[in-house]
């Protein structure tokens, strides 16, 4: 809250402030369980190679579409998460 209020008066569209942050958080969060401070760190840097490995080859817009499909493959395939544990 504190950051968002700081860049307010920097930012020329403050009502999308935060989005594409926003997006990135979520996607750590579905791709790691969300009570492991591990697995985010680990979603966390697997996100961030794949963004910036996809911008530098095609687009920033490209880059966010494929770490939300990386999301979706996440879901279909562990949907508990990367750490997570298998619940009986």
């Amino acid at each position: 809250g504190l950051a968002g209020a700081l860049m307010a008066p920097v930012a020329p569209e403050p009502q999308k402030m935060g989005h594409s942050v926003l997006l990135k958080a979520f996607v750590v969060l579905v791709l790691s369980c969300p009570a492991s401070i591990q697995g985010a760190m680990i979603a966390a840097v697997i996100l961030g190679f794949v963004i910036t490995f996809c911008t530098t080859l095609f687009d920033g817009v490209i880059a966010t579409m494929v770490g939300v499909g990386l999301m979706a493959l996440v879901l279909v395939v562990r949907p508990q998460g990367l750490m997570g544990r298998e619940t009986v």
